[in-house]
């Protein structure tokens, strides 16, 4: 394969390799996270969760996914990852931080309560126990 470059070029062939693969690796993963949203959404669906729950969560494993094809592909080509990583952390500590005080306080809590009475919903169709005892702090007696 080598040989097949010009001469000039033929010093770059690694990286060139590297690039050709780091491409494929995004290929797939971009691929791979198409097919998480559409598997997440049937299986959402099958377990009867609501259609807004669904598409969110769904939508979720879908761009981990490709964050995690993004880095990968970036590694790949010798770009050093673990700064990337620190700051995809941040950025997502920095968004639920910043959500909270943007919403109004009973907006923010009746989709946070949503979501996780979809998901115990969908739980305790298929028939899965939560293992220790739940305990409600804000009953009215």
């Amino acid at each position: 394969m080598i040989d097949l470059l010009p001469e000039p070029l033929r010093p770059y062939s690694p990286l060139f390799v590297a690039a050709a693969t780091a491409v494929a690796i995004f290929a797939i993963g971009w691929i791979l996270s198409k097919w998480t949203y559409r598997m997440g959404l049937r299986m959402a669906r099958r377990g009867g969760v609501d259609e807004a729950p669904a598409r969110f969560l769904s939508a979720i494993g879908r761009y981990t996914v490709l964050a995690v094809a993004l880095i990968a592909a970036l590694g790949k080509v010798g770009i050093q990852t673990t700064s990337l990583v620190a700051l995809l952390g941040a950025t997502g500590l920095a968004v639920g931080f910043d959500v909270r005080p943007g919403a109004s306080i009973g907006d923010f809590w009746s989709m946070q309560h949503g979501v996780r009475v979809a998901i115990y919903n969908a739980l305790d169709r298929a028939g899965i126990e939560i293992p220790f005892d739940q305990v409600v702090l804000h009953q009215a007696t």
